[in-house]
């Protein structure tokens, strides 16, 4: 995941990471299912859409450790 979130990074895209509190499956990700309790980063977009629809809540950023 960190590998993407890098790669999305570089391609000039902002991810926020969302937990979902219900099970979740539509149009904003793609018809995957995501069960309650999983965490998983979106564009912010549809992160803030998703939160929108009461199926997640977001996770509060986490400082990233610099690779040695």
């Amino acid at each position: 995941m960190v590998g993407d979130r890098q790669d999305q990074r570089d391609a000039g895209l902002t991810m926020t990471e969302v937990k979902f509190t219900r099970d979740y499956r539509g149009k904003l990700t793609r018809e995957v299912f995501y069960p309650a309790g999983d965490v998983v980063a979106f564009e912010d977009d549809i992160a803030s859409q998703i939160v929108a629809e009461q199926a997640a809540e977001y996770v509060p950023p986490t400082e990233e450790q610099p690779v040695e």
